[in-house]
């Protein structure tokens, strides 16, 4: 048996005994109806990172319903394989009408682990799980009387957030936009960065904003050849260079780190926990970004969360983007002890023209955002905004 395995067989044991159960009188859930629906939602502005851009984000929103409770969850595909993953809407609505979600209704459940057949036995494919694994701790949460972030184990506070500024057709036009987003009360900024667009990009800001938290985003543009762009940056005081060079370039990166000051956060290395393990045993990294939708769900993203507490390597919650929906599923993982940085999930209307939940996520006075307080995801689907940006939808009982 090997290491990766052996390790992963102990992780999946410590997370069986948290208390992530119905009760202990012997309740079961069942799941009678799952619902797929298929949103376009506008940004407010197109997005354009080193390898894209989009103007508009698919989101598939899940809904399982059992007894009198419904499960609200999140997948969040990019529209095509050149972005963050190989997975689109549409093979991930395959996944779901094919493989998961015959194996899930009907399916007497006590506990999360009861579905570890369903989710861990699957080959990749993680955008097209964390939709109805989402939906399904959102049930638990409801029919345990908590919300979310309470029955993962997390603490009620303020969320820091950071805005995530894609690539401008100019300077200005960047200063601009971090200009309006200070001025708003968010206090760190992530601008995406890829060769000429760096070292200039990132001077300016500094020369215009002074010591303000910032951070870069490569989205693996870069070949470690290019390592005098980041000695470069290493001048600049950055809280993180985040995924610099390519996704599967774990030693690479290991390499980078240990001639560069400032941090390097993995972000597309990170789809499974033991890709997670192995980038800390080398060093690939000094920070990591969560992304739920990358790891396949909250069952995974805790057990990342947990390891890297172990190894004392800060975590922080990525953004893909999604609808208010994914935003709150990572504002709960945002509530565990080792979450330390600025995550990427921001007050409503800062990315989409509209969103879809009520009530809206939003900022207190100290710039950071409030959990919300409501059972399970503390929220509802406005189901106007669902109806105006629907594409398909699908019900399957």
């Amino acid at each position: 048996m090997g290491l990766s395995l052996i390790y992963n067989l102990f992780c999946n044991f410590n997370l069986s005994m948290r208390d992530y159960k119905l009760n202990d009188k012997g309740m079961k859930m069942k799941i009678e109806k799952i619902e797929v629906v298929h949103l376009k939602l506008p940004l407010n502005e197109t997005f354009e990172i080193s390898t894209g851009s989009i103007t508009e984000k698919d989101c598939l929103i899940i809904k399982l319903h059992a007894d009198d409770y419904i499960g609200i969850g999140e997948s969040s595909p990019t529209p095509s394989p050149y972005y963050y993953s190989y997975e689109t809407p549409y093979t991930c609505i395959h996944i779901m009408k094919d493989f998961i979600i015959p194996r899930l209704l009907k399916r007497d459940i006590k506990k999360i682990g009861d579905v570890d057949d369903i989710f861990d036995n699957m080959r990749g494919n993680n955008f097209a799980k964390v939709g109805l694994e989402t939906a399904l701790w959102d049930l638990f949460a409801k029919y345990s009387g908590k919300s979310l972030y309470e029955f993962i184990g997390g603490e009620n506070k303020e969320i820091p957030w950071k805005m995530s500024i894609g690539i401008k057709p100019s300077i200005r036009e960047l200063l601009d936009t971090i200009e309006r987003f200070l001025d708003s009360g968010c206090r760190s900024i992530k601008i995406k960065i890829k060769r000429g667009w760096d070292i200039e990009p990132v001077r300016e800001i500094r020369g215009k904003f002074g010591d303000i938290d910032l951070s870069v985003d490569a989205n693996s543009f870069y070949v470690l050849e290019d390592i005098e762009i980041f000695r470069e940056l290493d001048k600049y005081d950055l809280t993180q260079i985040e995924q610099p060079l390519h996704y599967e370039d774990l030693y690479d990166h290991h390499i980078l780190q240990s001639k560069i000051n400032t941090p390097i956060c993995l972000d597309e290395s990170i789809d499974s926990v033991t890709t997670c393990k192995n980038a800390l045993d080398i060093g690939s990294c000094k920070i990591v970004n969560i992304k739920i939708q990358r790891v396949g769900g909250l069952k995974n993203a805790i057990l990342i969360h947990d390891m890297c507490k172990k190894k004392e390597i800060p975590v922080w919650v990525g953004f893909i983007p999604e609808s208010g929906v994914g935003d709150i599923i990572g504002l709960a993982l945002c509530s565990l002890s080792n979450v330390l940085c600025p995550s990427d999930i921001s007050p409503t209307g800062a990315y989409f023209k509209e969103d879809i939940i009520i009530p809206d996520i939003t900022m207190g006075k100290s710039g950071n955002i409030k959990l919300p307080e409501g059972i399970g995801l503390g929220c509802s689907l406005d189901n106007d905004k669902v109806d105006k940006f629907k594409v398909s939808s699908f019900e399957f009982k």
